[in-house]
């Protein structure tokens, strides 16, 4: 019973500590890979299409969550 009961006391104490996370985040940009061409999006015929992104992609607009292939990726 002691047990639960120290337990239920260090829960709050352990969801306020820090993780690796924590703290500022610095970009390097003279480092970053960044596309050389301009990504183009359509919207057309019920067909979302995006070329020159990350992941050159066509899948359904029709409202609905669709999987991306790996070949997508």
């Amino acid at each position: 019973m002691n047990r639960l009961i120290v337990l239920l006391l260090l829960t709050p104490a352990a969801s306020f500590s820090h993780s690796p996370f924590d703290g500022t985040w610095v970009m390097k940009a003279d480092t970053a890979p960044l596309p050389q061409t301009p990504a183009v999006y359509l919207l057309a015929k019920g067909m979302f299409r995006c070329s020159g992104c990350i992941v050159n992609m066509e899948t359904e607009a029709d409202g609905y969550d669709h999987k991306v292939g790996a070949a997508d990726y």
